[in-house]
């Protein structure tokens, strides 16, 4: 967030770049947009879930998905976690979750003890990145049906930022889409995030 931001299209239409001035004038006789409220909301929304969060300041970060005009990390810092999911394009796009939230999964459910048993070297270790630990390939099956159901306990907070905004329905679909651990559908020009509270 530069300095400004919050002035939402007055920005645009003086032209201030990161480094340029504030348009004070333009303040001063009140030529601020309607926008710039709606802006400053969402500044304050999103200052307000940093600190509700620790996982969005002190936790490991690490990328799931990008192609395009689309990315996505986790962010994870001890039992809190963050899936942030971007969208700049200007149709929707669905992402193949696969194994994409695997580290996230692992770190947060597996067991302590997975993995630690060397005297057979296989080849089979996957490295979790965000825990540190190995864990054998038996250890989660054919698939993760059960950390998924697992993280469908959670008690989750679904926020979009953009063209798409926050509402029931909207968050319903997402964490259904999240559960089902198939694919989950970024909407054009939206910032999802999805992290859980305790």
């Amino acid at each position: 967030i530069y300095q400004g931001d919050e002035l939402g299209d007055v920005i645009d239409k003086y032209q201030v770049g990161p480094r340029g001035l504030i348009p004070f004038n333009a303040l001063k006789d009140r030529h601020v947009s309607v926008n710039s409220a709606e802006t400053q909301g969402i500044i304050s929304e999103l200052a307000s879930l940093r600190h509700s969060n620790p996982a969005f300041s002190r936790g490991s970060m690490l990328f799931i998905c990008a192609g395009g005009a689309y990315f996505g990390y986790t962010r994870l810092y001890e039992d809190r976690f963050a899936i942030v999911l971007v969208n700049a394009s200007r149709q929707q796009i669905k992402v193949e979750q696969g194994s994409m939230l695997f580290p996230l999964l692992a770190s947060m459910y597996m067991p302590e003890d997975c993995g630690t048993d060397n005297s057979a070297d296989t080849g089979e270790d996957l490295l979790i990145p965000l825990s540190g630990r190995n864990v054998r390939r038996s250890d989660h099956g054919e698939g993760l049906e059960g950390l998924y159901e697992l993280l469908s306990r959670e008690k989750l907070i679904v926020k979009s930022y953009g063209s798409t905004k926050t509402n029931p329905e909207f968050e319903a679909k997402i964490l259904k889409e999240l559960f089902a651990g198939k694919q989950l559908t970024i909407p054009p020009r939206s910032t999802v995030v999805i992290s859980n509270k305790k």
